[in-house]
């Protein structure tokens, strides 16, 4: 049966680690507005949780913390929350094989350098209007091992398929850069390509494939690389003010309408 637990700073409240160290099936967490920390390390692999901020501005909830990590067959649903991970070298939120995430309306973020925020490996994940923030040169989201991920209308700092994950992205943002590889499979509708920080902003290798149906390119254009895999854009803004190169090897599918290309 369902109970909901009150979290917060009031009168009938729990303080927030009370509440996750009683934590049991059925549980939900509706957290009230403001900045907690939540102690240590917390492994899911007994129950489900469910994490809710109240009032719907996920700025206003903020939950810094070490490391959410969840096990075989458990669901982690969070909404209306920021995570902020405090700990050098891991993962804000770790899923871990046969695992399941649910995000909606949430904030992930690292404030000093750390491992990927979001890290899930042979998992399932479905992230709906949140961010994924990373404060380094390098992937905010790595779905990996054959996880399957759908992302919808969010926005992700850099993100990295790999080692035969699914990930499709509707009418969703990634900055930075983009990494594909090794049968990873990234596919969108609307994939919109926001402020590249690297030379070469999308790279596919090793029997990746990037598919997507429009691809909205920054007004600076952009480059991308794509060895053994393949790229196949059907449509884009790509012109004079949006220009796009391809590097390519011999072994390479590209299809990007407008791009220009050289092979390597």
């Amino acid at each position: 049966m369902t109970q909901d637990v009150l979290v917060g700073r009031g009168f009938g409240k729990a303080d927030i680690n009370e509440a996750f160290d009683a934590l049991k099936e059925g549980d939900v967490l509706k957290i009230d507005p403001g900045e907690y920390t939540v102690e240590g390390y917390w492994d899911f692999s007994q129950a489900p949780v469910t994490l809710i901020g109240v009032g719907g501005d996920p700025a206003g909830i903020v939950l810094h913390l070490g490391q959410f990590a969840v096990e075989e067959g458990i669901l982690l649903h969070i909404e209306n929350l920021t995570l902020v991970g405090d700990r050098k070298d891991t993962n804000v939120i770790s899923m871990r094989p046969g695992s399941h995430l649910i995000l909606k309306n949430v904030i992930v973020s690292a404030k000093v350098k750390t491992a990927p925020p979001l890290f899930i490996k042979g998992a399932q994940a479905e992230i709906d209007t949140s961010e994924i923030r990373w404060p380094e040169d390098g992937p905010a989201m790595v779905a990996t091992d054959s996880s399957r991920a759908t992302v919808s209308g969010s926005i992700i700092e850099c993100l990295q398929v790999k080692e035969h994950a699914d990930v499709g992205l509707d009418n969703s943002q990634v900055t930075t850069g983009i990494l594909v590889s090794d049968g990873g499979v990234l596919h969108a509708n609307n994939l919109y390509l926001a402020n590249p920080t690297w030379r070469r902003a999308i790279r596919v290798e090793n029997d990746g494939q990037l598919l997507a149906d429009y691809f909205d390119l920054p007004d600076s254009g952009g480059m991308g690389v794509v060895n053994h895999s393949v790229f196949r854009i059907n449509k884009s803004n790509v012109d004079d003010f949006h220009p796009f190169h391809v590097f390519m090897d011999q072994d390479a599918t590209v299809e990007f309408p407008g791009a220009t290309y050289s092979t390597h």
